[in-house]
């Protein structure tokens, strides 16, 4: 007769020979992150109920961004780039376009700022967000 132990024991030797059979484990949402380059300076500032850093840009200018997914996607996975503007004290949907990764889950692109406004660029990838990354377009 199979005692209860023995039968526990033996469903934890199968789900050990299934993990090492090369049966590979859920993938975790991973994180995104997001920086701003290019601009002019970085100060405290508020928009549309939110307040931190925001980087300055002119109008005319390009926004560059980079940041990673991790862990690494597959080359060539799309991350969503969502830009959106504050109006009337509401964040709106400004423009949105994708970067593509590479093998160790970087990505970077840019974009052109031709108003002034305050905005906001958050990139997600999945599940995953990006902390929003504000700027000020003069």
């Amino acid at each position: 007769m199979i005692s209860r132990m023995h039968l526990l024991l033996g469903v934890g030797a199968a789900a050990a020979l299934l993990a090492t059979a090369g049966v590979a484990p859920a993938t975790p949402s991973g994180t995104v992150s997001l920086r701003l380059g290019g601009g002019d300076s970085v100060g405290a500032n508020r928009a549309c109920g939110a307040s931190g850093r925001f980087t300055s840009y002119r109008t005319g200018d390009r926004v560059y961004f980079a940041g990673q997914v991790t862990p690494a996607p597959p080359q060539g996975s799309k991350v969503a780039i969502l830009v959106r503007i504050c109006l009337d004290g509401k964040w709106k949907y400004g423009r949105e376009q994708t970067a593509t990764t590479r093998p160790n889950g970087a990505f970077r692109g840019s974009f052109e700022v031709n108003a002034p406004s305050k905005c906001f660029v958050q990139a997600s990838y999945k599940k995953g967000k990006s902390a929003r990354a504000y700027f000020h377009v003069r």
